[in-house]
């Protein structure tokens, strides 16, 4: 479905004249290249400090992690239960939080300071 009335002049108008046309037919991957750079290092250790956590700083840690493996890139969240942006509503309700983004990612974190056994 055309998502504006331009798309959609554009796509009668190929109707009209019986062109072939696929609208959407897939998704191509692209890179924009950007640079990561971490609130704090802790020996060989990246710390990322999140008091609200946005939809773009997500996509960007899931990229770093995905691009950068061998890197040990953990959070300290203000309130680890705190809803991520852009969270949907789940069947109870409830919407995905900082902890449950974190342990879905593969992320180490913890809540308020860097613990003891980080150092």
């Amino acid at each position: 479905m055309p998502k504006g009335t331009f798309e959609e002049r554009v796509i009668d108008d190929l109707n009209v004249r019986d062109v072939p046309y696929m609208y959407e037919p897939e998704k191509l991957a692209y890179y924009v290249e950007r640079h990561y750079v971490p609130d704090l290092k802790v020996g060989t250790m990246y710390v990322e400090l999140k008091g609200y956590f946005r939809q773009d700083a997500q996509r960007k840690m899931k990229a770093v992690k995905a691009q950068h493996p061998e890197l040990d890139i953990r959070f300290v969240f203000q309130n680890a239960q705190a809803t991520i942006q852009g969270a949907k509503k789940r069947k109870d309700g409830s919407k995905m939080t900082c902890a449950e983004w974190a342990e879905r990612n593969g992320f180490v974190f913890s809540e308020g300071t860097i613990p003891e056994e980080w150092l």
